[in-house]
């Protein structure tokens, strides 16, 4: 079945995987590109076979000691990166990624999704990169499942447990959302070890699943599906910060993605609930995009059926489970959102501007900011000048250089979404955001 959604426009520029007018054999562009790629592969396997070789900042939790449960299971290789050889691994992996993107007409399939698998599976395998968040998802699901702990109430003080010393937020309620915190209370059974890998599994798949549905949106799209899903699968943030740190935005991306997959086969009402289930993993993206996929979808009493039939199942579900105290979630929100990372647009525009950073005035110009581009982005996809992964990935945008909060795994927010739209500006975005950032003088490794 095609796509239920108002046509796209057509973008200035040469569509992602379009054939360009360069006068290169398709052998010439078939040696580039599958070179591109075994160049990206191995600089990721050197990342990941660096992180799991001695402890560094590229696995912030490894001064505390580097067992054998931490470091994984690939091969124990004398082999130190530092900052200095991590950001030229990255760079290289990044320029790889745009040769094969430019010669992708050319690529096969089949090998492609067997490069994309590759990753994953390396930085699945990889200890937790650049990131100690994983042992706070099992920190919280713990305190439920082993201790009867309400996260949504109880903070993370629990230093009779093994997982204690690995936290980062010790100070902050569960952040995350309802459905997610289920999902992990199982894991909790497994130990500290075993959750992080069984955490670390699960975002894996998670984010093949997310390349996949790209896959399948793109033939319902009418779009050549092998360019968009290298743009997302070979990603070396994706693959670096959100596999390699076990993200839990990668499973809320997938429920995300699903919700898109859905709505372009018709079921809006159905991918509404999906939306919803995206929320309910992590909030902030998802649930500021709810009112975009409800005015893209053709039939928006569908898709709005959908976003309050899952909203009210999600809600009784977590009344359940947690009680009123879930609303403790909104608490933890406030918290995080008085947070200022070093790395946001605001905070840099702050300093340039001689504020010291992130000031009240600095937040409320941001604040507007989102909120009239939003605005504006609500009535062109009213109007249908705008399809929904178009709507979603512009809305998505707006928030990433609007937030204070910003984290390099957010990138995960707006690639696949970018990678759907026809035009080629919101791909160049996504591409060009990490340089943007090291541009402003943000340089998104640890120091």
């Amino acid at each position: 079945m095609g796509p239920t959604l108002a046509a796209p426009r057509r973008g200035p520029l040469r569509e992602l995987g379009q054939p360009h007018p360069v006068a290169l054999s398709t052998r010439t562009r078939r040696l580039l590109g599958y070179g591109a790629i075994s160049v990206l592969l191995l600089c990721g396997l050197i990342l990941a076979v660096g992180a799991a070789s001695s402890p560094s900042t590229e696995v912030p939790v490894s001064y505390l000691g580097f067992p054998g449960w931490l470091a994984g299971p690939l091969p124990d290789v004398d082999l130190h990166l530092g900052s200095r050889r991590f950001v030229p691994l990255i760079v290289v992996m990044a320029l790889s990624q745009g040769l094969a993107l430019w010669v992708s007409d050319a690529l096969e399939a089949r090998w492609v999704v067997a490069a994309v698998v590759a990753g994953h599976v390396v930085f699945t395998l990889a200890p937790p990169i650049l990131s100690p968040d994983v042992f706070g998802y099992l920190a919280y699901a713990r305190m439920g499942a082993l201790y009867g702990l309400n996260p949504y109430v109880y903070l993370p003080e629990i230093p009779w447990d093994d997982v204690y010393n690995y936290i980062r937020w010790r100070d902050q309620l569960d952040p995350y959302g309802p459905l997610f915190t289920l999902i992990s209370y199982p894991i909790a059974f497994l130990g500290v070890a075993g959750g992080l890998w069984a955490m670390k599994a699960l975002m894996g798949l998670a984010s093949l699943g997310l390349v996949g549905l790209v896959w399948m949106s793109a033939r319902r799209l009418e779009i050549a599906p092998l360019a968009p899903t290298l743009f997302v699968g070979l990603n070396p943030f994706l693959l670096v910060y959100g596999v390699g740190g076990a993200h839990n935005d990668l499973l809320m991306m997938a429920f995300l993605m699903g919700a898109v997959y859905l709505a372009l086969g018709g079921r809006e009402a159905t991918g509404g609930a999906a939306l919803v289930g995206a929320a309910a993993v992590k909030a902030l993206s998802p649930a500021l995009l709810l009112p975009f996929f409800v005015v893209a979808c053709r039939h928006r009493a569908r898709a709005l059926v959908g976003v309050l039939a899952g909203g009210c199942t999600i809600m009784a579900v977590s009344l359940l489970a947690f009680g009123d105290e879930v609303f403790g979630l909104l608490s933890a929100w406030a918290t995080q959102g008085e947070k200022v990372s070093t790395h946001n647009f605001p905070n840099a525009i702050g300093w340039y501007l001689g504020l010291g950073g992130v000031t009240s005035a600095v937040r409320v110009v941001a604040a507007s900011t989102l909120a009239v581009s939003l605005v504006v982005l609500v009535v062109l996809t009213w109007r249908r000048r705008l399809d929904l992964p178009t709507a979603m990935g512009w809305a998505t945008l707006a928030l990433l250089v609007t937030t204070t909060w910003l984290m390099h795994w957010y990138l995960v927010w707006l690639l696949p979404l970018a990678a759907l739209t026809r035009g080629s500006t919101l791909r160049w975005a996504a591409l060009l955001l990490p340089a943007v950032m090291v541009v402003l003088g943000l340089p998104p490794v640890p120091k």
